[in-house]
């Protein structure tokens, strides 16, 4: 979070990044966001995006809008760092959880269903979304993750914040004064859960299109790191 507000002409550069990005226009709509893919201004991912013969639509359960206190009793439970579930089934907590009330990505996933065109137009919405708020942010100086943070057990703090790959909680347990658990679990957690949603998508995948699909998978679902896919040999039995 910033220290001071931004000023107008840090501001004004910032803006005028994400208009070349993502124009209003891109995500006003299904037909805009479809036709301003396939213009020249927009940038390249996104146009091979909504070419690409792979990118076919990936079952999917979205995590809904779960606050703090959720994550704090959830993180109780052993396994849920590693293997995080709402009502003990995957969900993906990615871009499309975030974004999911918005108009246009509601309607593109109704229609075409989640495709990684529909992940990028979420993240073109998600980047918009998030200039307002760093806005408002770095205007009033409050930190958006004590805003989320419930008051717990004794020496027990649990706190979320939204990241661009979804939503982050950490919990931390005091005792004595010293740290005696720290938990987590990160959107990663969620993805590549083994029963997640790029397993799902995986399955079935010819080794023809493998390659392609795991790249555009990874891309849109957990932008995190640079990825590579290469094959393995199988050591002889």
């Amino acid at each position: 979070v910033a220290s001071a507000p931004l000023d107008a002409e840090g501001l004004a550069a910032l803006r005028a990044a994400i208009d070349t990005l993502a124009p209003v226009a891109a995500v006003a709509s299904p037909d805009e966001a479809r036709r301003f893919a396939t213009s020249t201004r927009a940038p390249a991912f996104l146009r091979a995006a909504a070419q690409d013969p792979h990118a076919d639509p990936v079952p999917y359960r979205l995590v809904p809008s779960l606050d703090a206190a959720w994550f704090a009793a959830a993180l109780q439970q052993p396994a849920f760092s590693r293997l995080p579930t709402v009502d003990g089934v995957p969900a993906e907590a990615g871009v499309l959880s975030q974004t999911q009330a918005d108009p246009t990505v509601a309607t593109l996933l109704q229609n075409d269903g989640a495709t990684v065109f529909v992940r990028l137009v979420a993240r073109l919405v998600a980047l918009r979304a998030g200039f307002g708020q760093l806005v408002a942010l770095t205007q009033s100086l409050h930190d958006a993750t004590q805003i989320n943070a419930p008051a717990g057990a004794p020496g027990v703090g649990t706190g979320v914040a939204d990241t661009a790959r979804g939503r982050l909680a950490h919990q931390v347990e005091i005792r004595s004064g010293r740290v005696a658990a720290w938990r987590s679990v990160a959107p990663t957690e969620w993805t590549f859960h083994p029963e997640g949603a790029l397993r799902t998508a995986l399955l079935g995948s010819s080794a023809l299109e493998l390659h392609s699909r795991t790249t555009w998978l990874v891309t849109a679902l957990d932008p995190c790191v640079p990825c590579t896919v290469e094959p393995v040999e199988r050591a002889n039995a």
